[in-house]
């Protein structure tokens, strides 16, 4: 009898608490802040290269790991999380004329590739540099050029 009520109670809380981590999280990280403009609102309708479970991370530390869905089209690469991670995180579309200050660094051993975009420079993304190798495979030389491998014109250096 008591275990009954239990469950009834419970299984609501698990979900409300799984609804509240999921939103602060997008809060916290700022993929609420990336949708404000950078919402997919479906004006891309052109067919790209899917790549499933991805990892992405925001601000260098709230990472989506092996939980997005990224898709490349001509234009720019649509970034959406799982249907479980979907509360406070609708799908974003990030042009690739809008990327800006990419960097390239190391963590643990992977390779990453930080991109910032240009409505919202205070929170950079940070994508798999595997991923970013199979974008520019599929799409051309679309993705920015690597701030720390930028060539100076001048002294023909790094």
């Amino acid at each position: 009898m008591l275990a009954d009520w239990l469950f009834v109670l419970l299984a609501p809380g698990v979900i409300l608490g799984w609804f509240a981590i999921v939103g602060v999280l997008s809060f916290s990280g700022g993929w609420n802040r990336l949708a404000r403009v950078y919402r997919d609102d479906m004006s891309e309708m052109t067919v790209g290269h899917t790549w499933g479970m991805q990892s992405l991370s925001l601000r260098g530390w709230c990472g989506y790991n092996n939980c997005i869905v990224v898709e490349a089209t001509e234009r720019g690469v649509k970034v959406r999380p799982w249907t479980i991670m979907r509360p406070g995180h609708p799908p974003l579309f990030l042009p690739f004329d809008e990327m800006i200050m990419a960097k390239s660094r190391t963590m643990l051993g992977v390779r990453l590739k930080q991109v910032r975009m240009q409505k919202e420079p205070g929170i950079s993304l940070d994508f798999r540099g595997t991923l970013v190798d199979g974008i520019c495979a599929r799409m051309g030389d679309v993705w920015p050029a690597d701030a720390t491998e930028e060539v100076d014109s001048e002294t023909g250096t790094a």
